[in-house]
C-alpha cells in the first residue's frame, strides 16, 4: 500500500504541474530530427569542458542555419546531447507544401554546412504528421507518432549511406526541389505496423553528386533510379507489382550512370542490389511490408 500511495501522490503532482496548452487540438507539422555521426567516439577523446564547447558551437550553428532559412521565430532544440529537433508548424491558411519545402530547405542547408566543415556530419529524418502539445514544469512537450518515424528515418540514413531521408508526404509536397526528389525504397522498420515509403534529394554537392554536375546528367540518373525503385517496390495505384528482375536491370543502369558522373557507387542503389542478390524474388508479404533490413554486425532486424 505504501507503494500505491506514493504512486498516487506522484501522479497527482504530475497533474498539478501539467498545463494543457492545446485542449487536444492537433497541429499539422513537419518534424526534423537530426543526430550527429560519431558523437560517442568524439566525446571519448575530450574532457567535459571540451565537449561543452564543441556541442554548444554545434547547436549554435544549427540554430543559425534554421534562423537564416526560416527567421528567428522557428526554433531547433537540442535533444539527448548530440541530437536536435525542429517542428515546422503549418499555420492557418498556409499550404502544406510550403512547410514541407521549408523543412527540406533547412535539412539541405545543414548538409551543405557539413560539406563545408561548419558542422559535424549529421543524419536527418523528416516526417509529416499531427501532434498535440502540453506544458510540464514550464517545458513544452509534444506528442505524436511522427517523432518515432522521423527518428527511424534518421537512423536509416546510416544504412543507406546518405544524410537525408524523408517520408512520402514531405517528398510529394515539395516545391523548390521537385525535380531532385529521389526514391530510396519501402520499409517496415522493426516494431512498426505499417511500411514507410522513403525518399531523399540528390543535388549538386551532396550525396556524392559533384558540385559541377550538369543538371541534365543528374536528372537523367534520378529518372532512371526512380523507375528502378518503383519496379523494386511496386506501385499499387499504377498496378505495378514488385519485379526484382526488371528492377535489377534498371538499378544497374542507374548505378552505371552514377559511377560515370561521380566516380563511385551510389550506396542506396547498392543496398537494393544487395537485397535482390539475397532475395531473388519478392517474398510473400513484400508487397505489403517492403524490405526487411538486418544489421550485418548483430544479425538482427533494424
Amino acid at each position: 500500500m505504501i507503494f500505491k500511495n506514493t504512486f498516487m501522490e506522484e501522479k497527482k503532482a504530475i497533474h498539478d504541474n501539467l498545463v494543457d496548452v492545446s485542449n487536444d487540438i492537433e497541429k499539422e507539422v513537419v518534424i526534423l530530427l537530426s543526430d550527429m555521426v560519431g558523437y560517442s567516439r568524439r566525446a571519448s577523446l575530450m574532457v567535459p569542458a571540451e565537449i561543452k564547447i564543441f556541442m554548444l558551437e554545434y547547436h549554435l550553428n544549427l540554430k543559425t542555419i534554421v534562423h537564416e532559412v526560416c527567421g528567428t521565430d522557428q526554433q531547433i532544440e537540442p535533444s539527448a546531447g548530440d541530437g536536435a529537433v525542429a517542428v515546422f508548424e503549418r499555420k492557418d491558411g498556409e499550404k502544406r507544401s510550403r512547410v514541407c519545402d521549408l523543412a527540406l530547405n533547412v535539412a539541405l542547408e545543414m548538409v551543405y554546412a557539413m560539406e563545408k566543415g561548419v558542422i559535424a556530419r549529421t543524419r536527418i529524418g523528416l516526417f509529416s504528421g499531427n501532434i498535440i502539445e502540453a506544458v510540464l514544469d514550464r517545458k513544452t512537450m509534444r506528442f505524436g507518432a511522427g517523432f518515432s518515424v522521423a527518428s527511424r528515418l534518421e537512423e536509416l540514413c546510416e544504412y543507406f549511406g546518405i544524410s537525408i531521408l524523408m517520408g512520402r508526404e514531405v517528398a510529394k509536397q515539395q516545391i523548390t526541389h521537385t525535380d531532385y526528389i529521389t526514391r530510396i525504397g519501402k520499409i517496415t522498420p522493426k516494431n512498426f505496423a505499417h511500411p514507410i515509403h522513403i525518399f531523399s534529394v540528390y543535388r549538386p554537392g551532396i550525396h556524392g553528386c559533384p558540385v559541377d554536375i550538369k543538371k541534365s546528367t543528374l536528372l537523367h540518373f534520378i529518372e532512371v533510379k526512380n523507375m528502378a525503385v518503383e519496379l523494386f517496390c511496386g506501385n499499387e495505384l499504377k498496378g505495378i507489382l514488385p519485379d526484382f528482375s526488371l528492377a535489377k536491370k534498371k538499378l544497374l543502369q542507374a548505378q552505371a550512370l552514377f559511377v560515370d558522373m561521380a566516380g563511385k557507387n551510389d550506396i542506396p542503389t547498392e543496398r537494393l542490389l544487395e537485397y535482390i542478390d539475397k532475395n531473388s524474388c519478392p517474398g510473400k508479404y513484400f508487397n505489403k511490408v517492403g524490405m526487411k533490413i538486418w544489421d550485418s554486425a548483430t544479425k538482427q532486424e533494424i
